[in-house]
């Protein structure tokens, strides 16, 4: 029987999601609608600190999801209403592609609250997708990335309102760009082919890849060929790795 035991993994996860809510509620100016999400940020962490000891049913852990997901909602609500009075906190720097760490990322505030605001509306998730969620959890705390994103993804076009898939979908998606922005080194770099055009048509390539190869023209660097392919930055940044890996594209030095 499969244990209903949360990992330490997932549980660090949802808690890094309260505490990048509760980071940007600092630079806020203080409300009585700021102190309502402290206390629920302090409310959920208390729950999620538990799980280890009281493993939640499947329905208890996607209750306190949506609750971190309204957090960071709530957040960017009041971001929004900051922004309008002329109050805009000090953004942290963003690293460059070649200071960027190789890791799991920091949890994206505000993307998830944009992605999932909408979300809150809809009605909850039910027990079946719930259930059918454990191969998902297995790949995410296995390290299958991969894998665990396509399941997050076919999981959310059933229910589009699981928190839980959409919080793994997020990280596996960031920390998936981090490993082959690391393996194509800088952004500054160009790429070429490497391959004659005789010899290019012996390979079998998709769709994507074709259209990182139309952007190749031996001038433009990483970023703007990931740039001009149109693809979601996922995408190409996986296909201009395979094909580096294949010998077809060559990165400058």
């Amino acid at each position: 029987m499969l244990s209903n035991r949360p990992s330490s993994k997932r549980t660090n996860l949802a808690i890094g999601a309260v505490q990048s809510a509760v980071a940007a509620l600092a630079s806020l100016p203080d409300s009585e609608e700021k102190r309502r999400l402290l206390a629920d940020a302090e409310s959920c962490t208390r729950a999620i600190e538990s799980w280890p000891d009281r493993p939640p049913t499947g329905d208890e852990r996607e209750a306190t999801m949506k609750r971190v997901l309204g957090l960071h909602v709530g957040v960017a609500s009041l971001e929004r209403q900051a922004a309008a009075r002329g109050i805009v906190p000090d953004p942290e720097p963003s690293p460059t592609s070649d200071e960027r760490p190789t890791g799991v990322p920091p949890f994206d505030a505000n993307e998830y609250a944009r992605a999932s605001e909408a979300l809150l509306r809809a009605q909850p998730a039910s027990s079946d997708s719930n259930a059918t969620a454990q191969p998902m959890r297995d790949a995410f705390d296995n390290g299958q990335l991969e894998e665990a994103l396509l399941l997050a993804r076919s999981l959310l076009d059933a229910t589009p309102v699981h928190a839980e898939a959409r919080l793994i979908a997020t990280k596996c998606t960031e920390a998936l760009e981090q490993t082959y922005e690391a393996e194509l080194g800088s952004m500054a770099r160009v790429p070429v082919l490497a391959v004659t055009e005789a010899r290019l048509r012996r390979f079998t390539l998709d769709e994507a890849e074709l259209a990182v190869l139309r952007c190749l023209d031996g001038v433009a660097s990483t970023a703007s060929v990931l740039q001009r392919s149109g693809l979601p930055r996922l995408v190409s940044l996986r296909s201009l790795a395979g094909l580096c890996r294949r010998g077809v594209v060559l990165i400058r030095r």
